[in-house]
């Protein structure tokens, strides 16, 4: 029985999971000195990109993450003094930005991730970086439809998989 689909998996599995633990490491040890966690990053990141502010469903999309951890992670935002959890009466949704302070910071985060890309990306040419991206893009696609088919109940069976090996 040829069990190199299983070698392939666990090669897969290991390898995006230590690359994802190191850079939530990096960002981490980055993030510090600001009194921020990696779960900060992303959320700072879109109020910067979005100068007139999101709405935590926004967020929720951008980040793909659920509301409730927008929630928790704005309010520590929040606490710290970067955002700020306006409300606007048009849309009957908060509207969040970024406060001066946490403009500030991003002047300086923004500086750390450009370093960081450089360094992270040496020696990988540009064709390269989107065959790659490519390749995320489309695993987490099959994964996405791995992961709706198996809660829909329409995963193959042992039976159909040990037929098709």
């Amino acid at each position: 029985m040829d069990l190199s689909y299983d070698d392939r998996f666990v090669r897969f599995s290991m390898e995006t999971e230590a690359l994802a633990k190191a850079l939530q490491k990096y960002k981490n040890d980055c993030l510090e000195r600001f009194g921020l966690r990696s779960m900060h990053l992303m959320t700072l990141w879109c109020l910067w990109r979005n100068k007139d502010g999101l709405t935590a469903g926004d967020l929720s999309r951008l980040c793909s993450v659920d509301k409730a951890f927008v929630s928790r992670v704005t309010g520590e935002l929040g606490e710290l003094g970067y955002v700020d959890r306006g409300e606007d009466r048009g849309r009957r949704s908060r509207i969040l930005t970024l406060t001066a302070r946490g403009r500030e910071i991003m002047k300086e985060i923004d500086g750390i991730l450009r370093y960081s890309v450089e360094r992270i990306t040496d020696g990988v040419g540009r064709g390269q970086m989107e065959a790659y991206y490519g390749v995320l893009d489309r695993f987490r696609q099959n994964i996405d439809t791995l992961t709706e088919n198996h809660q829909n109940g329409t995963s193959p069976s042992d039976d159909q998989t040990k037929a098709e090996s």
